[in-house]
């Protein structure tokens, strides 16, 4: 099981273009053993975005590529409005039962929590990487991907997610 008590996540494109774009892929397989992405988040991977390159996924072992195998209920939740990554993970989410959805689009997140399935963003990974050793401060890696990338935090998670840092 991975050290943060997590074995097996799911992630949707946002999570993990924003770790490597901190140059952290490589901490993923030290927080979860299996790391699953669905074709079309693959796919989003491969373009470049926002002045950020294109993920390499060959930078994460134990990552594996898996489709979802109900397309109506991917179609549905496109219909409402959610990606065709984010749909795909959802549903990828729903048929294999990890531990957790790594995502960070707010109405991604409730539509995985509405099916429920445990979620996970980039800024719980970070914290819990800082947990674990893996990283030194959250605060300059918050920073990075706020003005470099345009991530969206809002002030309040910002400041819950340093006071748990112990950086507040």
């Amino acid at each position: 099981m991975g050290r943060c008590g997590l074995n097996i996540v799911v992630s949707d494109t946002s999570p993990l273009r924003a770790l490597s774009h901190l140059e952290l892929l490589p901490i993923l397989s030290k927080l979860f053993s299996e790391i699953i992405v669905p074709p079309a988040v693959e796919q989003e991977l491969a373009v470049e975005v926002v002045g950020t390159p294109a993920v390499r996924l060959d930078l994460i072992p134990g990552l594996r590529i898996v489709p979802p195998t109900d397309r109506r209920q991917v179609n549905e939740l496109m219909a409402k409005r959610l990606g065709r990554g984010e749909s795909e993970a959802i549903v990828l989410a729903t048929e294999i039962r990890p531990d957790a959805i790594l995502v960070d689009d707010a109405q991604a997140r409730a539509a995985a929590a509405a099916l429920g399935v445990q979620t996970l963003g980039v800024l719980g990974l970070l914290l819990r990487a800082k947990r674990q050793g893996l990283v030194d401060r959250l605060l300059p890696l918050i920073d990075r991907l706020t003005s470099e990338i345009g991530f969206r935090v809002s002030p309040q998670l910002r400041l819950r997610v340093l006071e748990a840092a112990g950086e507040a």
